[in-house]
């Protein structure tokens, strides 16, 4: 934050968030017409990966899905799965992802949430 500025008022960071994420899918992505597009990040991200979503389906996306990773079931994983588990990835999850960067699909990834000012 700038010396001397307030929090920034919750619409105009919405509208912040907007435009940023349009930004990232008109030319960061530069995603085509009828493309389809994967979005991953964490629950803590889903306003932003929201407008991303938005973005993407106004720039003519064909489908957007979306992969929210879950930090306090990733955690019970590892306090409660057995040592057998934390080695394994749902082979159908990953045969598909895999699949799709093949084909060419777009991806983002939000690694941290956009927090309010």
């Amino acid at each position: 934050m700038l010396p001397g500025a307030g929090p920034v008022p919750a619409q105009v960071h919405d509208e912040r968030l907007a435009t940023y994420a349009a930004l990232c899918v008109t030319t960061g992505l530069d995603l085509q017409v009828g493309q389809e597009l994967i979005v991953s990040g964490p629950i803590e991200a889903q306003a932003f990966i929201g407008h991303i979503a938005a973005a993407a389906y106004r720039a003519g996306a064909g489908l957007v899905t979306c992969l929210y990773e879950d930090p306090i079931l990733i955690r019970t994983r590892f306090d409660h799965a057995g040592p057998d588990s934390l080695d394994r990835a749902a082979g159908w999850l990953s045969d598909g992802v895999v699949s799709a960067y093949e084909a060419g699909r777009p991806a983002c990834s939000s690694m941290a949430p956009i927090r309010t000012c």
